[in-house]
């Protein structure tokens, strides 16, 4: 290899370089050398330094990370980035459901509550309260027909009677004012006598009452009139009315026909005296006290 010199020249001597070269074409702005020197850099990068592990040291773990990583900004962009999305996108759809949810709510509110309050106005089955009224009518039923002799007058001592007499005419008159035919049916001889046709005295009563014609009324009334007596074959007969003692009408006192006027009409005492005879209801007791019978007829 030969030896070429500065100047181009292969023989020549070499030149020294020239210390103060001609300044070339000028550099652009941003290549020419600024004002920071290696040692200013390095101060740089020892202050940035410090500031990143002040940040380190006081922030919390997320932060440091986020620090770490240079930008802690992404790191909340990544948490809020799945929020702003469904914001964006579910802003519509909030709005529409949100008015469906507040529709329901004015349904809600006149919810057939109040139609409901209107089925226990037809709860109110009282209707079944009409079944009182069918037990009613049995009791309807059940009780008795009203009693002739009810608000009677009780019978009075009367004087001169035998005390078998009296006692017997007593008991037949307190069970007749207290309506109790089975009562009377048993102080009724063997042989009583209700009707002239025959027949249970308690069955007759009982029927009578039924028909209105008053038979225990009657059994009162008579009971409280004047008594005579008819001679029996082996006893005597106590009998009222004393009308009936005597064996035509004619023989009838009149004093005996006024006392009749408590329970007939002058009408009555007139068919009586057209029959000849006293043909109303009738009581016979003997002396012993055997009540024999309660009739009326000739």
């Amino acid at each position: 290899m030969s030896d070429i010199g500065p100047g181009g020249d292969p023989h020549g001597d070499p030149e020294l370089p020239d210390p103060w070269p001609e300044p070339g074409p000028a550099e652009p702005w941003y290549r020419q050398p600024g004002p920071l020197t290696a040692a200013g850099l390095g101060a740089l990068t020892l202050i940035v330094g410090i500031i990143v592990l002040i940040v380190v040291l006081t922030g919390d773990d997320d932060d440091r990370i986020a620090t770490i990583e240079g930008t802690p900004t992404p790191a909340v962009t990544v948490e809020e980035t799945p929020t702003p999305p469904p914001t964006a996108d579910s802003s519509p759809e909030p709005s529409p459901d949100t008015t469906p949810d507040t529709t329901p709510t004015p349904q809600a509110t006149p919810t057939p509550g109040p139609t409901a309050t209107a089925e226990p106005t037809a709860t109110a089955e009282p209707t079944a309260t009409s079944e009182p009224t069918a037990t009613e009518t049995p009791t309807a039923t059940a009780t008795p027909p009203p009693c002739s002799a009810d608000g009677a007058d009780p019978l009075d001592r009367q004087l001169e009677l035998p005390e078998e007499v009296q006692e017997r005419r007593l008991e037949i008159g307190q069970e007749a004012l207290s309506c109790d035919i089975d009562g009377l049916v048993a102080l009724t001889d063997d042989e009583f006598t209700a009707s002239f046709g025959g027949g249970d005295p308690g069955t007759i009563w009982e029927n009578e009452e039924a028909a209105g014609d008053a038979p225990l009324l009657r059994l009162l009334e008579i009971l409280a009139l004047p008594y005579g007596t008819i001679e029996g074959l082996d006893e005597v007969i106590y009998v009222w009315p004393s009308a009936h003692a005597y064996p035509t009408w004619d023989d009838v006192p009149r004093t005996d026909r006024q006392a009749l006027l408590a329970v007939y009409t002058q009408d009555d005492l007139d068919g009586f005296a057209a029959a000849g005879s006293y043909l109303g209801h009738r009581v016979g007791i003997t002396d012993t006290g055997r009540w024999i019978y309660f009739v009326a007829g000739d």
